[in-house]
């Protein structure tokens, strides 16, 4: 029998990242659907949560709707660690994936969505209500529908998630330690232009394409062998 999970005020730093990461594992080990896997998928998400280790990207952005958007980018990021936990690798900590994924593409995504005047070329989305984590655990695994086949474009996006390889990871633009080629592939995928994103780095438009084509030449190997049927 599995022992009792621990609360985050009986966990120091490293033995917070040691648990986060014996439930992913646990996880990880249990086949999609079990009632294993659902337990510890929810006492993932309830540690997480009650961890106040996840991150607030740009939290003096936004003004009053930063806090919806928040919720909303969380909601997706719950929604995903259930759906792909096995794409989550153990050389990582888990809040270092986690915080990874809600900077890097779900505040993007949800903030879109919250403030369509912001990207207006944009069509907004359709939103779901912000579910807690006690609402998320009801819904897994049997009462959420079994998602159709991936495309090669959801393919692509896991591949550029999990970076198997560590290819996309591996080099960053000289002096921005925080543009690798993932970070830039994250937010092509989430729908950003080429002068956005030199805005948003304060790079020159021509050097981060530059980086980014010679980076990508490197890694499409890799890529292809992946999306291989």
């Amino acid at each position: 029998m599995d022992a009792a999970p621990l609360t985050p005020a009986q966990l120091n730093n490293d033995q917070l990242n040691a648990e986060l990461k014996r439930l992913a594992r646990q996880a990880q080990d249990n086949p999609e659907g079990s009632p294993l896997r659902q337990r510890s998928l929810n006492q993932l998400l309830r540690l997480l949560q009650a961890s106040g280790k996840l991150r607030r990207p740009y939290p003096h952005q936004f003004n009053y709707l930063y806090e919806e958007i928040y919720a909303e980018a969380l909601q997706r990021l719950f929604i995903y660690i259930c759906q792909k936990i096995d794409l989550y690798r153990p050389e990582k900590e888990v809040l270092q994936w986690v915080n990874f994924m809600l900077k890097t593409r779900f505040f993007y995504e949800a903030r879109q969505d919250c403030v369509p005047f912001y990207r207006p070329e944009r069509q907004k989305l359709s939103r779901q209500p912000w579910l807690r984590v006690e609402e998320l655990e009801q819904t897994l695994p049997g009462k959420v529908p079994r998602a159709a086949p991936p495309t090669l474009e959801d393919q692509a996006r896991d591949y550029i998630e999990s970076d198997p390889d560590g290819c996309l990871t591996q080099k960053h633009l000289r002096g921005h330690p925080e543009i690798t080629l993932q970070i830039l592939l994250l937010r092509i995928l989430a729908g950003y232009k080429w002068h956005e994103l030199a805005q948003e780095f304060a790079v020159p438009l021509p050097t981060l394409h530059s980086f980014y084509s010679r980076q990508l030449q490197k890694c499409m190997p890799q890529l292809r062998e992946y999306l291989a049927p």
